[in-house]
């Protein structure tokens, strides 16, 4: 396979499907809550940092395990270069593509609510109260990630699918590259709290942009079903 072949079938799918799943807010908000509510106790820089850390931690292991599980399935089930699977899996992109763009957000005159019920939200921010160890803080970012599984399973699939007709080091390093650029946005983020900057800037800016990183998720992941079709299919 020449070198323009494995950047265009493998690698620029790989990549965007990671900055699908990059884009997507919920793990940032529990970070940045979890920030807010480490620095009102008065945590020391140390330990704060550390339960940062901790987060993006249990934020890496969830997703590189349920990329690394999915890909199994594919090369167990001999599903790896099957046409008619990826084209089932190339519609299921497209339509959450569309339900990320109709869904995700709600919008009401209370203002912009992510889609996850009352309930769960509740929940979530009860237990981001309660982390105040370095071990609760690595099960809040995986339970995060996990939140989640409803929009980020279709490019996570997407990726698992092209790593398991891989060998060698390029599936590895299949499973590394997309794990750490989906992450990207939490490392950057906990080196930006561990540098000093404020959490209400963050915040702000990430309100003010909600709505571009939404229709970025959307159209990437219908983008990308397009690209696939015409391309692999």
């Amino acid at each position: 396979m020449d070198t323009n072949t494995l950047v265009m079938a493998i690698w620029l799918p790989i990549a965007i499907v990671a900055i699908v799943q990059a884009s997507f807010s919920l793990s940032i908000s529990v970070l940045t809550l979890l920030s807010g509510v480490s620095l009102a106790n008065h945590r020391v820089k140390r330990g704060h940092g550390a339960l940062m850390t901790s987060f993006v931690a249990g934020s890496i292991v969830i997703t590189l395990a349920l990329l690394a599980g999915l890909a199994w399935v594919f090369r167990a089930t001999g599903w790896s270069d099957n046409n008619f699977v990826l084209m089932v899996l190339i519609s299921a992109l497209m339509t959450a593509g569309f339900a990320v763009l109709l869904f995700y957000y709600r919008y009401d005159p209370k203002g912009t609510r992510l889609w996850l019920p009352r309930r769960f939200a509740e929940r979530i921010y009860a237990a981001t109260k309660r982390a105040g160890s370095v071990d609760r803080s690595f099960l809040l970012g995986g339970m995060a990630v996990l939140l989640e599984i409803v929009f980020i399973i279709f490019p996570m699939t997407i990726a698992a699918y092209i790593a398991s007709s891989m060998t060698g080091p390029a599936y590895y390093l299949a499973l590394i590259v997309y794990t750490v650029i989906a992450v990207a946005p939490q490392i950057a983020l906990a080196i930006a709290y561990a540098r000093g900057y404020k959490v209400g800037a963050i915040q702000r800016w990430r309100e003010q942009n909600k709505r571009f990183l939404q229709i970025t998720a959307g159209v990437l992941m219908i983008t990308l079903s397009i690209y696939l079709l015409t391309y692999m299919a």
